[in-house]
Parts: structure tokens; sequence; C-alpha cells
């Protein structure tokens, strides 16, 4: 079975940012639909103090006192993508509130509304989105990590893959909470007043306040993921769906939905060939990459 209509959708996606695929493909009452973003990383070594290799640092963020990385620099590289990709793969799901641009007949008949989980693919490229300064600091040295979102620089040291205590927000792994930078993520309470007019973005109020629930989110001090995390998905089918389709809204969530079966009256029957709205239907979606 399939589509009820062929849905004007763009399979493949590429952007600055990362890029995507859209999987629907056999949709029935326990399978969804898979949206999985795809970011090409080149991590860079920094060996010396002097030595940026072409990458540029945020004026506030002067280099730490480093030394040369060792053996362990190819087992921490893929400790990072490790960390990352157990971390974000697959573990947030959108949810149509009201879109039946992607219902699905299955073989009894039935029509299901798939839902979208949420992917996500790291892999070391020539051609990067993003590129990794890494530096490794000595015992007791001190570095403080972050995102230059319009350079697609992350600067992150040795330290970052391990869990590090935070104020009121238990622990967390630091590559983790970057990377939600890197998605696109602000911090859990950046829109708060308070955070505003803070001298910066770092501050520690823009964290959660201390001993809040803020705290223990992992775009504060913490390790829990919530629906609020899926913006970046949220925001990425919207170039997947046709023009008429992107004022679309979804929910974000961290528990799988199952496609939702729908009753008689919810289904929408299009004439043959044309989708909602009277807009000639495009091929089958059928696979990615």
């Amino acid at each position: 079975m399939g589509f009820l209509y062929q849905p004007n959708v763009t399979v493949n996606k590429t952007a600055a940012s990362y890029n995507s695929t859209l999987w629907i493909r056999n949709v029935s009452d326990t399978v969804n639909a898979d949206l999985t973003l795809k970011l090409h990383v080149r991590f860079v070594k920094i060996d010396q103090p002097d030595n940026l290799r072409g990458l540029v640092r945020s004026s506030d963020m002067p280099m730490p006192e480093i030394v040369p990385w060792g053996l362990d620099w190819d087992r921490w590289k893929q400790q990072v993508l490790q960390l990352v990709t157990e971390y974000w793969h697959n573990r947030l799901y959108l949810t149509p509130r009201n879109f039946c641009g992607l219902d699905w007949r299955g073989s009894s008949g039935n029509v299901l509304r798939p839902n979208f989980r949420c992917g996500l693919t790291v892999s070391e490229s020539g051609n990067p989105h993003l590129k990794i300064g890494c530096v490794r600091i000595p015992p007791g040295g001190f570095h403080t990590s972050f995102f230059m979102p319009r350079q697609r620089i992350l600067w992150l040291d040795c330290k970052d893959t391990i869990t590090r205590t935070e104020t009121g927000g238990g622990g967390q792994v630091p590559v983790v909470h970057e990377f939600g930078h890197v998605l696109g993520l602000n911090h859990v309470n950046a829109r708060s007043e308070a955070c505003r007019n803070a001298t910066n973005g770092n501050s520690r109020i823009c964290y959660g306040a201390n001993l809040s629930r803020q705290c223990g989110d992992v775009m504060g001090g913490g390790m829990r993921l919530d629906g609020w995390h899926a913006w970046p998905w949220k925001k990425r089918i919207k170039e997947h769906l046709e023009r008429l389709h992107r004022d679309v809204e979804m929910n974000g969530a961290t528990v799988r939905p199952v496609p939702r079966r729908l009753q008689a009256h919810e289904i929408y029957e299009p004439s043959p060939n044309t989708a909602p709205g009277g807009v000639q239907a495009v091929p089958a979606l059928d696979g990615g990459v």
C-alpha cells in the first residue's frame, strides 16, 4: 500500500548547517517516518598555542595553555562522535498536530498518520559543515568551550568528553551540550529577561536559576532531554514539505508515539493524482540515502 496521494516533499535537503533526509516507507501500526539530520565535521588538532590552523576564536575567549596531542587523538575523536550520536540520535519525535499530507493507507485498509523519528548522524568529512578546533589542556588547566555560529566553528578541549558537575544541574557531558548549540538550540533560559539583560549568553542565569528544573536540562547544566529539543527537526522538516504545508506545526516528544489510526471522518480522500489544495502531485517518495 502507500500514501493516499503522492506527497509533495523533498527527500534529500542540503544546507550550510547540515544535510537531511526524510524517509517514509511501509508505515504500519508500529513504524513511523524518519527525519535524519546529517552533519559533516572536520576535527582540527591544535598542537601549539600559536597554531590555530586557520581557525578564528572569539576575542573574549583567549587561547588557554595547551600541550600537543598524543596517541589519544584518534580515540578522543571517536569518543566525541560516539557520545554525540548516542545522545541525540533517534531519541526525539515529531507528532503532527493536524497534517494529512503524509497519511498512509495500510494493507488492512486502515489509514495511518505517521510521526517522525528525529535522527542525527555525525561523520568526518573533507567538505564539512562544521570545523572543530580541538585543544589539549594540561592537568589542572581550564578552557571554555564554545560555538561560533556565523563561522561554523566549534571549540572543544580534551576534557569535554568527561562528565562535569554543574551547579544545580547535576552532571553534564560538555560535548553533548555544545552539539545542542551546533544544531541550533540556545540555553534553556535564554528567552528570560534576566538572561537578555546579562552581559552575554554564557551568564549563569541563562543555564537556569540554581536548583530549578531548568538546571537539569541538557541546554542548562544537566543531561535531561525534553520535547523542546526537537526544534531543529521541526525547523528542517518545513524545508522538506511543499510550500503549501510549511505552516504545519508539530509537537516534540521524547517517548516514541505510534502512528495514529484515523477515524473515517478524519480521512481526506483526494482526487486521483492530486494533492490536498489542488496541488499537482509529484513522484512517490520512496527511499533515501
